[in-house]
């Protein structure tokens, strides 16, 4: 099994934004500084792990939509993966 890297999983959450039909980027720039994109799904890394987030509101807040806790890059990869594939089968 080929190893998972960072740039995969950004790539994974990339279609699933277009998927979703979600803001492809965490922020946009406006006259009174930056604000963030509701709705837009990143990657975020932490305690050596990995997970899926989801932009709550415009103050940047953030959610975990799948449950998934800090999970290995493989792991977060393939539940990221299911979960973009079940939008897809529900669209």
């Amino acid at each position: 099994m080929n190893r998972v890297t960072q740039k995969q999983l950004e790539n994974l959450v990339k279609r699933l934004n277009r998927c979703a039909g979600t803001p492809e980027k965490k922020y946009t720039k406006t006259a009174s500084g930056y604000k963030a994109n509701p709705n837009h799904y990143y990657i975020q890394g932490a305690y050596g792990g990995w997970r899926l987030e989801q932009v709550a509101n415009e103050g940047g807040g953030a959610h975990d939509p799948i449950a998934m806790g800090f999970v290995s890059k493989r792991y977060c990869y393939d539940l990221v993966d299911a979960f973009r594939r079940g939008m897809e089968v529900a669209a």
